[in-house]
């Protein structure tokens, strides 16, 4: 008798476990669907500026010592996507720069690997060649203006 007490209360709790697993798991991939129809109308195809850079000419600029801002990021990349939103809404000036990962030629250049990009999007700050800020992921757009 309690054996079989004892199982229909384990029966009960992996059911109760069971249905608590699957509800979060479809909260979890609400989110993700709502928050990817944030992203997936913004067109990074709209960053083909004239301050676009590939990496010779990144290397170019940090050889050269100069002092520039930069943003590497991934044109499938949803938080790269809500960046690149929140930078057109901020006056990053003729010193900023875009890199889009996925169209890097030469990612063994040995100065591009020392960056150590990992994570997209990643905003760089160089001061005379060298880096002098690194933020990865998503920045508030009231850190983008300071």
């Amino acid at each position: 008798m309690k054996n079989n007490r004892k199982k229909v209360n384990l029966t009960v709790i992996c059911l109760i476990l069971l249905a608590l697993t699957l509800l979060i798991y479809c909260s979890y991939s609400k989110y993700q669907s709502d928050n990817s129809k944030h992203t997936s109308n913004i067109k990074v195809e709209n960053v083909k500026q004239k301050n676009t850079l590939s990496v010779t000419q990144l290397v170019k600029k940090i050889k050269e010592k100069d002092t520039f801002s930069i943003i590497f990021y991934g044109s499938s990349c949803p938080p790269c996507k809500k960046e690149l939103k929140a930078l057109k809404k901020v006056n990053v000036g003729s010193s900023f720069f875009y890199l889009d990962l996925d169209k890097v030629e030469d990612i063994s250049n040995k100065t591009f690997k020392k960056l150590n990009v990992e994570y997209t999007p990643t905003i760089m700050k160089f001061y005379q060649g060298k880096p002098v800020l690194r933020q990865e992921s998503y920045v508030d757009i009231n850190v983008l203006k300071k």
